[in-house]
Parts: C-alpha cells; sequence; structure tokens
C-alpha cells in the first residue's frame, strides 16, 4: 500500500499501460472508494473514459481529484 499526504484539490496521476500485444477496447474507467464522491476523475489525463482505448505497450494518464468534504485520513 501507498500513502500520498494531498491537500485539498490536489490530483494524483496514474499511469494506465497494455502490457499485452494486442489493441485494448474503450477504457472503461472509474475511481472507487469508501470516501466516494471526495475522489473523483479529473480532466486533463489523456485517459478518457469510453473512448480511449490503447495498442500493445501504449500509456496513458488518469488523474484522480481530491476534494475533500470531511476532514481525516481517506482512502481509496
Amino acid at each position: 500500500a501507498t500513502t500520498l499526504r494531498l491537500a485539498s484539490n490536489d490530483s494524483v496521476t496514474f499511469n494506465v499501460t497494455n502490457v499485452g500485444d494486442e489493441m485494448s477496447g474503450p477504457l472503461s474507467i472509474t475511481v472507487t472508494s469508501a470516501a466516494m464522491p471526495e475522489f473523483a476523475i479529473a480532466p486533463g489525463g489523456t485517459c478518457v473514459p469510453g473512448t480511449t482505448a490503447l495498442g500493445g505497450g501504449d500509456v496513458c494518464t488518469l488523474l484522480v481529484y481530491f476534494a475533500p468534504t470531511t476532514p481525516g485520513a481517506k482512502l481509496v
């Protein structure tokens, strides 16, 4: 597990990689957390849910936005 210390309105970049040799279908991306809706997919990444498909070895980026509504630690 990794701990990230984020301030309000920060985002974290995740790389999504197709480690296979074949083209993927359109990506289906969701953020799930007990702390929802304090985390969400942010605009600005190159992974577009429902649109982006990755060729073998291709990478796209996903930004996850943190906007807490309550104080304290959050788990994603």
